[in-house]
């Protein structure tokens, strides 16, 4: 009966109905809890871990389901809706900021015994996302939650994070398709990534082109084994990485000078992510793409609603800068160079 998103009111919704009001796309947005309110856990705090008290299907399983009923109808009485919901924001991960425990098997019982039947009876249109955590939890977690009947009617697409492949040196990709292999009318979504999360880096650098490569080379990543997006963490963060109330400051894809106040910084990020979000437009599909050579770079390709093929290339080489070709069966060559440390988002109109 106290539930209120009136806090929401001062930033978080003015700024959400300014971009819904500036774009010239739809925008879906989906939200993540990080934990239920401290009287409905186990250990009585917002941090540390904690589960919800009780057993699945119980009281307090049923409370915290419907305050996602509650935000979504509070958001949609101000004019934003909900796309999609995720379970919990890395049910494995037991940190100093808002957290909450779910393995996967609990994560099952909260999906089938509350989450999933008070959605579908309240917001039938929004997508549930089960995981909502690290790639190297695939597949275990898909299948142990779906291959439930019960739970798997409830949940629409598997969320995830990129931190543990730490920058892509182990990277998991192949996780995706296998999970896709098991599951294909699951979508996955990539639903959080930040540079700068690990010390002693963590904080801003302007103009870091490295920080715009590993974007680049995690996006092909995972578009290239069946992930529908990919998500930053952060819009814009001031010149330490944060605001943040525990001092857990990262990297962004536009720095703000909130001393001076007029000033703010694009980083090579924000223009990575442009590469891929201004020319691979909702409805796309991705499209078969055979990398060859003896250092192939990377690549990924997307048929357009528009018929438009969109080809986004990659040179991960710091020195040397490459020669390459795009053959499309149907209309011949395209030869180009690309030079070091680069990427080229390339455009044609598809005869099909």
């Amino acid at each position: 009966n106290n539930f209120t998103i009136e806090m929401d009111f001062k930033y978080k919704i003015p700024l959400i109905r300014n971009a819904l009001q500036t774009s010239s796309r739809n925008i879906h947005l989906f939200a993540t809890p990080w934990s239920a309110p401290a009287w409905m856990k186990t250990n009585g705090e917002r941090t540390g871990g904690g589960q919800l008290i009780g057993p699945g299907g119980g009281p307090y399983y049923k409370t915290w389901a419907k305050y996602f009923t509650k935000f979504i109808d509070a958001y949609k009485a101000a004019d934003i809706n909900i796309w999609g919901v995720t379970a919990q924001n890395e049910p494995g991960a037991t940190v100093s900021w808002e957290c909450m425990f779910f393995n996967a098997t609990g994560e099952l019982e909260w999906i089938k015994s509350s989450l999933g039947p008070e959605l579908r009876k309240s917001h039938p249109e929004v997508k549930i996302m089960m995981l909502d955590d690290q790639r190297n939890n695939l597949p275990s977690w898909a299948t142990t939650i779906l291959s439930d009947p019960e739970a798997n009617k409830y949940v629409d697409g598997i969320a995830v994070h990129w931190y543990a492949s730490i920058y892509d040196i182990f990277d998991y990709f192949p996780r995706l398709s296998e999970t896709n292999a098991l599951y294909p009318s699951k979508f996955i979504l990539a639903t959080e990534a930040c540079n700068g999360f690990l010390p002693p880096f963590n904080y801003p650098i302007i103009g870091d082109w490295g920080r715009g490569e590993y974007y680049a080379y995690d996006i092909i990543g995972d578009l290239n084994n069946f992930a529908v997006g990919w998500t930053d963490w952060n819009i814009v963060l001031d010149m330490q990485g944060g605001p943040n109330h525990l001092q857990n400051f990262v990297d962004a894809p536009i720095i703000a000078d909130t001393k001076n106040g007029s000033v703010f910084y694009k980083q090579p990020m924000y223009y990575v992510m442009g590469h891929f979000s201004k020319f691979i437009v909702s409805g796309s599909v991705r499209i078969g793409l055979k990398t060859e050579g003896i250092l192939p770079l990377d690549a990924t390709a997307f048929l357009t609603p528009d018929g438009l093929v969109v080809v986004v290339v990659l040179n991960r080489d710091s020195i040397f800068s490459r020669s390459y070709y795009i053959e499309d069966e149907a209309l011949g060559y395209i030869n180009m160079h690309i030079n070091p440390s680069s990427i080229h988002t390339l455009i044609y109109r598809s005869n099909k």
